[in-house]
């Protein structure tokens, strides 16, 4: 087959019409395409075919075929009938509403002639320098696959993580049983935009301050959310709800109402000595928090029904503070900063685009696959991050979906 470059097609107007209007609020080819452009050109792909045979169909397009289907997980075949079916495909490949596409072969074929002319790692570096001159990432070096903040405060995230999920998972059961009801009950629109994602990292403040108040805010909705169940007798059948009989007990175990205000559980510290005159500190939670628990239990089998904890002695404990202070320092997070984005990108890559298992046969051809994937996760991320989205093809929860 023979190539011989042709200058990049604009969008087709009809095809811009159509699509436009089928997408008013645009998707992420539409944004790609009008943000980005396509990534490569035909002169990227001459040394992959002669001067002389059948013209080949434009390798460019192929090539970000390659990357879209990846993004969606398709089968060559599948991608092949997205390219005739779909209007965001003939959008991002300036195709004419009645273009018929190509056989599926085409891929198949495009990917050998691409890894035996060693243009494999092409397609990504491509697409960072493209990255890179609109202003999406700091350098066209080595870059960073995620924006995990590694120094989290783990154990207070986790703390709020469990508050806002319980919470949340309560009110898409109820949306799903009582959607009239909740709609009518729910006091602000914030609520949907609060509940209405996975709770996350990226989601929360940075501040310990802010956090704590986001916690408490959070115990106000869900002791508000209780409340209006528990007040009205007609919604016992409500209450059997296994979410919402976890929310009561996550928020008996989390606060407790002080003066007519809702608080976080927080236990008592103080100095002693433990039986080898080592300097200790000894932490005891409130004995009315333990007994009223349902789970204390579960938590101690100490004969007072509450529990204490001993902390580590005070130098082992600087040391350990030493240790996450050097952790803040911008010279350690340069040094993590590789390991961060690689357990990150493999976390993404294998729960979303099923890197663990190969579509093709052979190390050259699995060395590719894992480029292109990493070219979809790149496009995947530009997208959540141009829409402050946090998934990709997903519907929104069932409470989400209530808001006006």
């Amino acid at each position: 087959m023979s190539l011989h470059p042709q200058k990049l097609a604009e969008i087709p107007p009809d095809t811009m019409r159509v699509a436009q209007s089928a997408f008013p609020k645009g998707n992420i080819y539409l944004k790609m395409r009008d943000k980005l452009g396509v990534f490569y050109s035909d002169k990227d792909f001459t040394s992959l075919f002669s001067q002389k045979g059948q013209p080949a169909f434009a390798p460019w397009r192929l090539a970000l075929i390659t990357i879209m289907q990846y993004v969606e997980g398709l089968t060559d075949r599948q991608a092949a009938d997205a390219v005739r079916g779909r209007l965001d495909w003939k959008y991002a490949l300036s195709l004419e509403l009645i273009d018929s596409g190509f056989d599926f072969s085409l891929l198949s074929e495009f990917r050998t002639r691409l890894i035996e002319a060693g243009l494999e790692q092409h397609l990504f570096e491509q697409m960072l320098s493209i990255l890179w001159k609109k202003g999406l990432l700091k350098s066209p070096q080595k870059q960073r696959t995620d924006s995990t903040h590694i120094l989290a405060a783990i154990r207070f995230l986790g703390r709020l993580e469990n508050i806002g999920e319980t919470l949340r998972s309560a009110l898409n059961s109820i949306a799903a049983v009582a959607p009239n009801w909740l709609r009518k009950i729910v006091p602000d629109d914030q609520w949907y935009s609060r509940y209405g994602q996975r709770f996350q990292e990226s989601r929360f403040p940075t501040s310990k301050k802010e956090r704590s108040e986001l916690a408490v805010l959070m115990g106000i909705d869900g002791n508000y959310l209780l409340d209006a169940i528990w007040l009205d007798s007609e919604l016992e059948w409500l209450r059997q709800l296994e979410s919402v009989e976890i929310l009561r007990q996550v928020w008996i175990q989390q606060f407790y109402i002080d003066n007519g205000l809702i608080k976080l559980r927080e236990p008592s510290w103080k100095p002693r000595f433990n039986r080898y005159q080592q300097a200790v500190i000894h932490v005891a939670f409130q004995k009315s928090d333990c007994q009223s628990c349902p789970t204390v239990s579960n938590c101690t089998k100490a004969k007072g029904g509450f529990r204490t904890l001993t902390l580590r002695p005070q130098q082992f404990h600087e040391t350990l503070e030493k240790a996450r202070v050097r952790q803040t320092t911008p010279k350690f997070k340069k040094q993590y900063a590789k390991r961060a984005g690689v357990e990150g990108t493999i976390s993404q890559g294998t729960r979303a685009f099923g890197l663990r298992h190969c579509r093709y046969r052979g190390f050259p051809k699995t060395r590719l696959q894992h480029i292109v994937t990493a070219c979809a996760l790149n496009l995947v991320r530009i997208w959540e991050w141009w829409t402050d989205a946090y998934t990709f093809g997903t519907t929104p929860s069932r409470f989400a979906a209530l808001a006006p």
